[in-house]
């Protein structure tokens, strides 16, 4: 019993989508150094607030609070996407395959179907 052409292309392009989106999900990370500048960038922000507060003798709540919230959901949102799989590739991968990928699966189905010279 052999399988039709189309089922062998079809499950040729699923295992390729697959492992598109395998190697996608390892690549597609958010470098540590950008967390690192992001974190830093965000508490020397947060260093100069409470510098400029010293050097006014009053503090600015509403500002302080503000940017607290600010940076830490930006903080947040960039880390759980980063470690919870929020960056996702895109679906319609197998479509910028090359045609070359079928041809060479056409010609694949067409040789296992040629009958097989007994020696």
């Amino acid at each position: 019993m052999t399988s039709s052409p189309s089922i062998s292309i079809r499950s040729n392009q699923t295992i390729d989508l697959n492992e598109t989106r395998i190697t996608a999900g390892l690549y597609a990370r958010v470098p540590e150094t950008v967390v690192l500048l992001l974190v830093i960038g965000s508490a020397l922000s947060l260093a100069m607030v409470g510098y400029s507060a010293g050097l006014t003798k009053r503090r600015a709540l509403l500002n302080a609070i503000v940017l607290v919230v600010a940076l830490g959901a930006v903080i947040t949102i960039v880390v759980d996407l980063d470690r919870h799989g929020g960056l996702h590739p895109s679906q319609p991968a197998a479509a910028d395959r090359p045609p070359t990928a079928d041809r060479t699966a056409l010609e694949l189905i067409r040789r296992s179907r040629e009958p097989q010279a007994v020696g």
